[in-house]
């Protein structure tokens, strides 16, 4: 590989060509046709045509989403980035993870000492990200993004909250993130089968005591051997239940204190109500061993008629076989009640890609990462090539059509999951969800069903991205991998009846002595911290 200096040509010529030019309308989405210095905004000239230079090379960790395998099996296969290379001259040499493995061949790359150039999901190493840095394997970028990535500068400097969630506590920037120009929808809630529902006749429900008569009906009146469909450790997919019990799955903020969901008051009611549930037959009884693949069949087959997923998923899932869903509310234990906890997405997204002290060019590395939060590699990362998956509308703006081959792959993969042959769904770059996702673009009803779900609940317990120091991030992540473990055990044997629910205080204090108050303390600090950026 080439010496540092002789990228400087290369890079400076980089910087032409994926310098911003675009701007952020009232609607919330970016404009690529917009130009003009008028507004303080870097401004750029046309893409480079050039071809890649064998010796410009980098290496990059990614682990693959699943729902990107059936239609891909490397980055390789996703025809965006060979136009990403022909535009800025860079060859990414992709590698991936098997999956499943992920942790562990993180875990032993970090160990080896042999690191790629760049690394996604860095927030992976013990301790955060920031501890990363910390410990000399990811570099410090504030300098190298000050003078190397004009787009990303110019994103994190126009918008506060932008800013405050990409640096660490100490002001470093430690990665370039997944970002988005506005709050996007929540992207999980409550859904039940339409046809049921309207064959049953039954209205949707709203609140615990609703939400048992259709999970009966379904029972009773479809022979549904589980109504609904649980997650296997009995809590993730559910927080949406808890939270009407005033309790959450993991960390949550109220009142301007860091709580723990799973150790709270309500989430004794919540699993004695799910432990009966469970008894009657409403939920599956084999949550705790039931694979995705199962889950997907029991979906479409008649046995199960209620979910809490994402209506992406579940359009994906369902409308193949002439199905459909309709959204819920979450539920309440009595109408009139307020509850305030959601996913909520920020516009700093995750998918953190770190460069790692290793990387002999790193100004190439942050140039190349910078091509995704500018105009064109805006376009191409959230929309795919022109003329085979999107067209321009009368204003220039990229737009999905029907008969895009997003929508029409040629070997029959569903879009789900065909899209990441076209197109990224994330990653570090500035993502425009709300219409670079076909799904979304394709099935009203998912659409409805996110907007609905975020405006319905404000989010306002949800924890913000604040983050630990240095110290505190190697000690919390022994204190919560412990405490996961167990919580996620005694959840289920306490949904199942293999524990009663009288010994939840017992299982409380187990969780205490494993250090849950040390762990309360570090993210309380974080969070004020947060604040205070």
């Amino acid at each position: 590989m080439k010496g540092r200096s002789s990228w400087r040509p290369l890079v400076a010529a980089l910087f032409l060509a994926v310098v911003c030019a675009g701007c952020i309308p009232g609607d919330g989405r970016i404009s690529p046709a917009a130009t003009g210095s008028a507004t303080g905004k870097p401004t750029g000239a046309n893409p480079t045509d050039g071809a890649s230079d064998p010796d410009h090379t980098l290496t990059c960790w990614v682990p693959l989403e699943g729902w990107a395998l059936p239609a891909i099996s490397s980055y390789d296969d996703c025809e965006i980035f060979a136009e990403v290379e022909r535009r800025t001259g860079i060859r990414i040499v992709w590698i991936h993870p098997a999956p499943g493995q992920e942790t562990e061949r993180f875990n032993l790359m970090i160990a080896s000492n042999e690191l790629p150039d760049m690394i996604q999901q860095a927030s992976r190493y013990r301790g955060g990200i920031s501890n990363g840095v910390n410990d000399g394997v990811y570099l410090r970028l504030n300098e190298l993004i000050d003078s190397t990535a004009p787009n990303y500068k110019w994103l994190r400097e126009r918008d506060p909250e932008i800013a405050r969630g990409t640096r660490d506590d100490e002001g470093n920037l430690c990665a370039f993130y997944g970002l988005s120009p506005y709050e996007e929808w929540t992207w999980w809630g409550p859904m039940l089968r339409a046809d049921w529902m309207e064959e049953l006749d039954l209205g949707i429900p709203v609140t615990i005591s609703d939400w048992r008569q259709v999970l009966t009906a379904f029972r009773d009146r479809k022979g549904a051997e589980a109504p609904l469909l649980f997650p296997p450790n009995g809590r993730d997919w559910t927080s949406l239940v808890m939270s009407a019990y005033d309790a959450y799955d993991w960390l949550y903020r109220k009142d301007g204190e860091v709580r723990f969901g799973p150790t709270q008051p309500g989430m004794k009611e919540y699993l004695a109500e799910m432990r009966q549930w469970y008894a009657e037959g409403l939920i599956d009884r084999y949550f705790a061993v039931r694979d995705w693949q199962q889950w997907q069949q029991m979906a479409i087959n008649g046995k199960s008629g209620a979910f809490f997923q994402s209506p992406d998923t579940m359009t994906s899932i369902l409308e193949p076989h002439g199905l459909s869903f309709v959204a819920a509310p979450f539920p309440v234990r009595e109408i009139g009640d307020s509850i305030h906890m959601r996913y909520r997405g920020t516009k700093v997204l995750g998918q953190e890609t770190a460069i790692t002290t290793q990387c002999r060019t790193p100004e190439v590395a942050v140039a190349w990462l910078d091509f995704g939060y500018g105009r064109d590699g805006w376009e191409l990362y959230n929309y795919g090539l022109e003329g085979r998956t999107h067209i321009k509308n009368e204003d220039g703006k990229p737009m999905f059509w029907e008969g895009s081959i997003v929508y029409h792959d040629p070997d029959g993969i569903p879009t789900v999951n065909a899209l990441w042959r076209y197109k990224l769904h994330w990653g570090p770059f500035l993502r425009d969800e709300h219409y670079a996702n076909p799904i979304l673009v394709m099935s009203e009803e998912s659409r409805r069903a996110r907007q609905f779900w975020t405006e319905s609940n404000d989010g306002a317990y949800s924890m913000p991205p604040a983050t630990l120091l240095p110290e505190e991030g190697k000690r919390e992540a022994a204190i919560s991998t412990q405490i996961s473990t167990y919580v996620s055990e005694m959840v289920v044997k306490f949904i199942m009846g293999v524990e009663p629910i009288d010994n939840f205080e017992n299982y409380v204090a187990q969780v205490e002595k494993m250090g849950l108050s040390e762990m309360l303390a570090m993210w309380q600090d974080a969070v004020e911290r947060y604040d205070a950026r």
